[in-house]
């Protein structure tokens, strides 16, 4: 964070305008559903912000990471969030107010060495990085330069939203989000900031079936070819284990996920927690699925007719196997409360595995 940062100028920044949005109180007019968009002009990156008070006094600034990331907060909304995925599948930066005792020693380090005179009578700023699958951390030097840009269309959203609080709803299309975007120059230098109102599904990319996705090779499916093909239907997910691991290489912990096969037509699962399933890293879901795709189908001794899912991240790691065989990979949203189920039953298994034993 501040302490090993080359570019100082940009946490004296961050703190400066975390203090201009305090002082404004935001959180006095804001409401949960009222939601706006910021694109960082750097990666282009589009966040979806919510002010909100909490009930322990603190205030936040939550800025999701792209339409995936503000689903949950629109779950919660709705009152539909599934708490088993809720807790490992935030994605968001976050600036939080809180009182000093609460601060971390890399907070008060960099506010006892910045110029900026925050007032004593105003809560605390900390920010913090919250992504799939990880514990919070403390962001980097280049997410600093996003919330700065973050901040300062915040504010001025702000300003322009206590003036008139209808400027974040459009009148025809409840599902558009009032955002701000850059228009830059030939050289890529940012001029103005446009407000217009943005579909996120429009301006993100999403599974559809027009998607290029590089189907796996005739060869790596060979030992599959053999197997017997039945009317069964198989419910594919991962499970977040619920500890978090750090291992000597990474950064930060993070939360291991269990892959599980379950039989629709039997309710069979084919699951045990020392089996080849782990997978370490959100961020590896690819990496060495191969091997266990194959051993695994092997072991479950069958091709079903067609395999379930309830969710795209699952959709595109399957399609790419079960499509040269013939069998079809579908998305079905319903499947998320066996998922909830499943994942209830599983962690009694995984409790008495010596998974974490021969880790630690």
């Amino acid at each position: 964070m501040y302490k090993n940062t080359k570019n100082k100028a940009i946490w004296h920044k961050l703190l400066h305008l975390s203090k201009e949005f305090y002082s404004l109180k935001p959180w006095e007019k804001f409401r949960p559903n009222d939601i706006f968009g910021i694109q960082d002009p750097k990666s282009n990156q589009f966040y979806y912000c919510v002010i909100e008070s909490t009930e322990n006094n603190t205030h936040n600034l939550i800025a999701y990471k792209g339409i995936k990331g503000l689903i949950p907060h629109l779950d919660a909304i709705n009152g539909s969030i599934f708490d088993h995925i809720f807790q490992y599948e935030q994605n968001f930066l976050l600036v939080n107010f809180v009182k000093k005792k609460h601060l971390f020693e890399e907070d008060l380090y960099l506010l006892k060495n910045s110029p900026e005179d925050y007032p004593r009578n105003f809560l605390k700023p900390t920010f913090r990085d919250y992504s799939s699958g990880l514990l919070p951390s403390f962001i980097s030097e280049q997410q600093a330069e996003t919330l700065c840009h973050i901040l300062k269309q915040t504010i001025s959203i702000v300003k322009a939203f206590v003036l008139d609080s209808k400027i974040l709803v459009d009148n025809e299309k409840q599902y558009l989000f009032y955002t701000h975007i850059p228009i830059k120059d030939e050289t890529g230098r940012v001029t103005s900031w446009e407000a217009r109102f943005v579909d996120p599904m429009e301006v993100e990319e999403a599974v559809s079936d027009g998607k290029t996705i590089k189907m796996v090779s005739d060869l790596v499916l060979a030992p599959l070819k053999g197997l017997t093909r039945t009317e069964d239907k198989l419910f594919f997910d991962t499970i977040w284990l619920p500890r978090p691991i750090k291992e000597g290489t990474d950064d930060r912990a993070y939360f291991p996920r269990q892959m599980i096969w379950n039989n629709l037509k039997d309710g069979n699962m084919y699951i045990h927690p020392e089996d080849n399933g782990i997978i370490k890293h959100s961020f590896d879901f690819n990496q060495d699925f191969e091997a266990y795709f194959i051993n695994k189908i092997q072991s479950i001794g069958f091709l079903p007719s067609s395999v379930h899912v309830c969710s795209d991240e699952h959709y595109e790691l399957l399609h790419p196997y079960f499509k040269p065989l013939g069998i079809e990979v579908e998305v079905e949203e319903s499947l998320i409360e066996l998922s909830g189920i499943m994942y209830n039953m599983f962690l009694d298994l995984f409790e008495k595995s010596n998974y974490y034993e021969e880790d630690n």
